[in-house]
């Protein structure tokens, strides 16, 4: 009988979540955080970081470093406030040739009952080694099997950076600037529509510091910090933070030849904890 009643309470509460989830995203916007979030930058201020591409943040990043490098994958998890349902998953693959970068990338957030979804491939082309231009193409999907089947949208993102001088860059992101949405019948849901300006600076090349200012469309403008240090080849250390609400976060990189394994652990103060892990290749 126990048993049963534990079975049924916990149906209960996830037919209430899904609810919840459901109407606050016909009321408001699709959670694009919790869907295209960071491990491997610290603060999540992606938008002038340089060593690796971030997927659906700024698509210009594919350029900057890449080195000798001919292609690169990786794989990450993200979960949040240890709740199952709130997870996302990402895949992507980068190709690097003489004239232009490519990138391809997915992500999912949620769960078979609700699920938001992007894909994206990204063209990225660097000029006069000191700057690029990319520009990424997305379908973005939300799926609810059991009353409203899949519905999705196009859109686009814009990105450039500029080395300005001896390890200071800036970046910046227009993440669908033409503000799609994703139509329910009479309901919709709204993507955000943000703009993002970052610096980043390097500091005797074991120190890099990040600054970046995003503006969301009919949203409060938004900081966040991060930084890394580099401990050796093969050990980095990042704290970073980032606001509305106050998250801090602290995460490392271990490398190993072309191997990254990247792992972080923010503090939403409002709701709780957040953790995330990539593991990426280079070669």
């Amino acid at each position: 009988r126990n048993k049963c009643s534990c079975c049924w309470i916990k149906k209960m509460r996830r037919g209430l979540f899904l609810l919840c989830l459901f109407c606050s995203q016909l009321v408001f916007a699709l959670d694009f955080e919790k869907l295209t979030s960071s491990v491997n930058v610290p603060g999540n201020a992606t938008t002038s970081y340089e060593k690796q591409w971030t997927p659906f943040h700024n698509p210009s990043a594919l350029s900057m470093k890449k080195g000798a490098k001919k292609a690169s994958f990786s794989l990450s998890y993200n979960n949040y406030f240890t709740l199952k349902e709130f997870s996302s998953y990402a895949a992507s693959a980068s190709m690097f040739t003489k004239y232009i970068d490519v990138g391809v990338a997915f992500s999912r957030f949620g769960f078979s009952e609700y699920n938001e979804n992007i894909v994206g491939l990204a063209v990225s082309r660097k000029f006069a080694n000191r700057f690029t231009i990319a520009i990424q193409g997305d379908y973005c999907f939300v799926s609810i099997p059991k009353t409203e089947g899949t519905h999705g949208v196009f859109l686009f993102e814009l990105g450039t950076m500029v080395d300005v001088y001896k390890g200071f860059s800036i970046g910046f992101h227009a993440f669908n600037p033409i503000l799609s949405s994703i139509q329910f019948g009479t309901n919709k849901i709204e993507i955000p529509s943000i703009y993002s300006l970052g610096f980043s600076y390097e500091y005797l090349q074991y120190m890099t510091f990040l600054l970046q200012i995003d503006q969301q469309v009919f949203a409060p403008t938004r900081f966040k910090i991060g930084m890394e240090y580099d401990v050796n080849d093969f050990f980095v250390a990042k704290i970073g933070f980032q606001g509305f609400p106050a998250q801090p976060m602290i995460g490392f990189s271990a490398k190993y030849i072309g191997i990254q394994l990247d792992a972080k652990l923010e503090w939403q103060t409002s709701l709780g904890v957040n953790t995330g892990c990539r593991l990426s290749y280079s070669f």
